[in-house]
């Protein structure tokens, strides 16, 4: 056991989807040490066909964050079961694995709520049908 081993912070991991077609993101974000790798395993073997790999980027907090996007688009739904995210941090011996699960995925497509007072920005946002 090192000294640093204690400071570990491990990462919330989410499955985010922005529509059905889009490629689902997997992301680890609240991490510390920065040294960790992200990746896409089928049956067990890192994949990386239609693999999108993101920079790790530091949060406000002293933390960082990291993804890795899976195209989801060629993968039969049956196939799924097949996939995982896997989350390795520097100096922690487990891997974080999170099962590519279409119950687990956030969509993220839904846009929040913004203040609106021009009437035609609000119908175009509302149509009355």
């Amino acid at each position: 056991m090192w000294a640093g081993q204690s400071c570990s912070v491990l990462p919330s991991i989410s499955l985010l989807q922005k529509s059905s077609s889009s490629p689902v993101t997997c992301q680890a974000t609240g991490f510390f040490p920065g040294q960790a790798s992200i990746f896409w395993t089928k049956d067990g073997d890192i994949y990386y066909e239609g693999v999108d790999f993101g920079e790790t980027l530091p949060n406000n907090d002293e933390t960082f964050q990291t993804s890795a996007e899976l195209d989801v688009s060629s993968v039969p739904s049956e196939d799924w079961g097949r996939y995982n995210c896997v989350f390795r941090l520097s100096g922690y011996k487990d891997e974080i694995i999170t099962p590519l699960d279409k119950a687990a995925i956030r969509t993220n497509a839904k846009r929040p709520p913004t203040p609106v007072s021009d009437r035609e920005v609000e119908e175009e946002l509302n149509p009355k049908s």
